[in-house]
């Protein structure tokens, strides 16, 4: 009886030890990492340590880069303020050639170019007679080189301004062939404007003009012309 007593008083005593051990278990396992927990705690006490060792450096430089933001500031208000300067806008130029004298016609113009001459100088040389013998003029062509002649010679230097297109007038002197008086009495009637030759018909622009028979009147270039630039 005493054996089985005993056996038993052991069974219990087991039992409760594992009960016990059951309980307590998580707080062993804890326990157990306490050591773990304590090297990194101290191993972040001392970044923490060497951080603020460094809070006082990173203090005088940030004082430093501000004093001498605050120094270029103060030299900039110091500097006067630089003046615009102005650029003069100078007209564009381009060569002159016979196609700017407005009074020679293109037939002649082409005998001048042919002859060998090909610019305003050139031609502003050559005297009237000169100038009829070369273009072959007939007594009915009605020619006045002395406008070829004054023309050119205000081409003479050899460079022209290019012409501005802010003015709002058409320059009617432009149109291939035509003759001063013929720009004029254009300019004088309803077909002042590029707009306006450009609708017009070949038999208005002759009456316009008050062109005769033996006259040289280039009107359908000048339609062609008109209408390019309308």
């Amino acid at each position: 009886m005493m054996v089985d007593a005993i056996k038993w008083i052991l069974v219990g005593l087991g039992i409760g030890v594992a009960v016990e051990y059951a309980r307590h278990i998580a707080s062993l396992k804890e326990l157990l990492k306490l050591p773990d927990f304590q090297a990194e705690a101290e191993e972040a006490q001392k970044k923490a340590s060497s951080l603020e060792s460094l809070v006082p450096s990173l203090k005088a430089d940030v004082e430093a880069h501000l004093k001498t933001i605050a120094k270029l500031e103060a030299d900039l208000k110091s500097k006067p303020a630089v003046a615009e300067t102005s650029v003069e806008i100078q007209t564009p130029v381009e060569t002159a050639t016979l196609d700017q004298i407005t009074s020679l016609s293109p037939q002649f113009r082409a005998l001048l170019i042919e002859s060998g001459v090909t610019s305003p100088d050139q031609l502003s040389a050559k005297s009237e007679a000169e100038l009829l013998d070369i273009v072959q003029a007939q007594p009915w062509d009605l020619v006045n080189p002395g406008d070829w002649i004054t023309e050119a010679q205000s081409l003479s230097t050899g460079t022209v301004p290019v012409a501005s297109s802010s003015t709002g007038q058409d320059d009617l002197h432009a149109l291939p062939g035509i003759t001063k008086q013929q720009a004029t009495a254009l300019q004088n009637s309803s077909l002042a404007t590029f707009a306006a030759i450009s609708l017009a018909t070949e038999s208005q622009l002759l009456e316009a003009v008050e062109a005769m028979p033996w006259d040289i009147v280039n009107a359908e270039e000048w339609i062609s012309y008109a209408k390019s630039q309308a």
